[in-house]
């Protein structure tokens, strides 16, 4: 009686939506890249970090921050369904930068792991 009670239980509990909720999952192609040397004068540098929805539900990118006003981004705003791309672009400016550089940039989205940081970094010479 207690066995077929706790099969019925454990029956009742994996069926039940709360045991195996739907949600979005980003996942990107990488979450650093490296420039190397770049000229300050040489304008600004961009690199696409490319992502994909790898949940079940609807994914949305809620917002991205930067640490600097030298880094600018573009992101994809639209929803995307499960299994579609998207992509978050960084724009670096060298400008006036001169010497190592390493900068995080926060993409809050609505997946299981709402934030991740992506990195860009390099060398500005003259």
């Amino acid at each position: 009686m207690k066995k077929l009670l706790t099969v019925v239980l454990l029956s009742v509990i994996l069926s039940s939506p709360v045991a195996v909720s739907a949600k979005p999952l980003i996942k990107f192609k990488e979450t650093s890249y490296k420039f190397g040397e770049i000229s300050e004068k040489g304008g600004i540098v961009k690199h696409e970090f490319k992502f994909e929805n790898d949940g079940d539900e609807p994914l949305i990118i809620t917002g991205v921050s930067v640490t600097c006003s030298c880094t600018k981004t573009e992101f994809t705003r639209k929803p995307l369904a499960p299994g579609e791309e998207g992509s978050v672009i960084v724009a670096y400016d060298p400008k006036r930068q001169e010497g190592t550089f390493y900068k995080a940039i926060n993409v809050y989205t609505n997946s299981e792991k709402p934030r991740t940081i992506l990195t860009i970094g390099g060398t500005v010479v003259k």
